[in-house]
């Protein structure tokens, strides 16, 4: 999440209503009750329409988007320039670069984070600045159900969405339909990942809808299973000591996932916390892995996308992107990947690895006691 991943909705629950620098100041604790307000109003409002995009409107959102990109353009700080602006998406939360087909993949919750109504889709967009198709696998269509997508995972063969309590999965090159493995238990399941010897893992940041259009934290929820077609998922992680998880990448040691409740980026090693590390700012979304070493994360609470190594220091890579979500990266190209959860928009930077210090490969930090 990718992507999530406002909030991979849990953004969702952000409400970022300024990008001045007072955003790197938030404290810790604040930004998830903010975020939590932001999904308590979002659950309550009514989804938008769920018809694709007409042509004429995808013209004008193109249109839009290059007036947009050259305002942005001109205010933009930093060392990575902004190179294209994609609208007309519906509450995007995790960019995905598929490699072999040379497109961009976008999940759109299009309604309610909690998937109250059925008006999720995938989009494909081009690398040239083009929507080829917006409503790639969209709910309803060829039969499928999709209730608010979120992360999103390719293995050789298919192409895995995040979807509140299931994980659907379709064929990696048509969009057809493959199966659903259903969570039992699943509150809020948010990213996916694809480890080097194929497994697959989900994150549940374990939030739900509470009285009153509210949100509500459940810590018993809040877990990573492994998920395969045609066998039961297996909880490798659970609980509040997780706090909240959000974004994650596997490698072949474990896996890395950023929380969505703190500022904080876990090594989980055979469902085990073996190192725990602070970013400057929380509410944090997507994590996506360098060929460096490095990795690039998230935050609503900076809207920021930080970038360093796995223990540190985090700095500031692009700055001023409200409620970015579930970032991608575009391997080709060079390019990050960053969905604009609150402005229907992805934005798109260069970002050449090469540019930063090479870092030492992940590995596996010694194991430190286990959680509880």
């Amino acid at each position: 999440m990718r992507a999530q991943p406002l909030l991979r909705h849990e953004r969702l629950r952000l409400r970022t209503t300024s990008r001045s620098a007072t955003h790197a100041t938030c404290t810790a604790w604040r930004a998830p009750l903010i975020c939590l307000a932001c999904l308590a109003c979002l659950a309550c409002t009514k989804p938008r329409a769920e018809a694709p995009p007409s042509r004429g409107a995808q013209d004008r959102a193109t249109q839009q988007a290059a007036e947009h990109l050259e305002a942005r353009q001109r205010t933009q700080r930093g060392p990575h320039r902004l190179v294209l602006r994609y609208e007309g998406l519906r509450a995007p939360e995790s960019v995905l670069y598929d490699p072999r087909a040379d497109v961009y993949l976008v999940s759109n919750v299009a309604g309610s984070p909690f998937g109250l109504g059925e008006n999720g889709f995938i989009s494909k967009l081009s690398p040239d600045g083009t929507m080829l198709d917006a409503q790639w696998i969209g709910a309803g269509k060829d039969g499928v159900r999709l209730r608010a997508p979120k992360g999103l995972a390719l293995d050789d063969a298919h192409l895995y969405v995040a979807d509140v309590d299931a994980v659907r999965v379709f064929d990696r090159g048509t969009g057809a339909p493959a199966g659903v493995i259903k969570v039992p238990g699943a509150k809020f399941l948010n990213d996916v990942a694809v480890a080097p010897d194929g497994a697959v893992y989900v994150t549940d940041t374990g939030i739900g809808p509470g009285r009153g259009g509210g949100s509500r934290p459940d810590g018993d929820a809040q877990a990573i299973y492994r998920v395969a077609l045609g066998s039961a998922p297996v909880a490798v992680a659970k609980g509040s000591w997780l706090r909240e998880p959000n974004g994650v990448v596997a490698d072949a040691g474990g896996l890395w996932v950023v929380t969505l409740g703190s500022n904080e980026l876990l090594r989980v090693v055979d469902g085990k916390e073996t190192a725990r590390h602070t970013l400057p700012t929380g509410t944090l979304d997507g994590i996506v892995a360098l060929d460096s070493g490095r990795l690039l994360i998230s935050s609503w609470g900076a809207a920021t996308v930080f970038e360093g190594p796995p223990a540190g220091p985090f700095t500031p890579a692009v700055e001023h992107v409200d409620a970015p979500a579930d970032i991608g990266f575009d391997t080709k190209r060079n390019r990050l990947l960053v969905p604009l959860f609150r402005h229907d928009a992805v934005e798109v930077y260069d970002f050449a690895p090469s540019a930063v210090p090479a870092s030492p490969p992940i590995a596996t930090p010694p194991a430190a006691a286990p959680k509880p």
